[in-house]
């Protein structure tokens, strides 16, 4: 288990030998490199609202720590990004900071796997949300991963 005291983890199956594959713990994302490929769980905190609490508190997300880093041959990252955007919400909504994710993709070449409009958050009387996704690089237009379809956790108001 890879986890760095925040919201996100990674976990590696045992067959992976110690020795084949590299960590980093942080706060709210963590990264696994493996087979040339590196695999990151984030958790991006719910942006303020509106423009005076964007003044008064700035959005911070572990997007922003990854658009620092240097683009990665591979990539796939996955988790809770909290955002809504027309690309991949059903309902047409967008939340500040859609940008910065979308920044990223763009910057990293990746590619939105998780169909449009998949309900990732299901809620009791409201809209469904689809705020959990999975990005992956795509060398020439072909992504290295596709999307398997839908689990469930008991209990829990994500689907993975």
């Amino acid at each position: 288990m890879i986890y760095g005291g925040g919201r996100a983890v990674i976990y590696v199956h045992k067959r992976h030998p110690l020795a084949s594959w590299t960590f980093e713990a942080h706060r709210d994302y963590c990264k696994v490199t493996l087979n040339g490929i590196d695999f990151y769980s984030i958790y991006s905190p719910i942006p303020p609202p509106t423009r005076r609490a964007r003044l008064a508190t700035p959005w911070l997300s572990p997007i922003h720590s990854l658009a620092e880093l240097e683009r990665p041959n591979k990539a796939i990252l996955m988790g809770d990004f909290n955002l809504h955007h027309p690309l991949w919400d059903l309902f047409n909504r967008e939340t500040h900071g859609a940008e910065a994710l979308l920044q990223l993709a763009e910057d990293w070449g990746l590619q939105l796997i998780t169909p449009y409009g998949t309900p990732t958050r299901r809620f009791q009387g409201q809209r469904n949300s689809t705020l959990d996704h999975a990005w992956v690089s795509a060398p020439n237009g072909a992504p290295i991963a596709t999307y398997e379809g839908e689990g469930d956790y008991e209990g829990s108001d994500h689907r993975p």
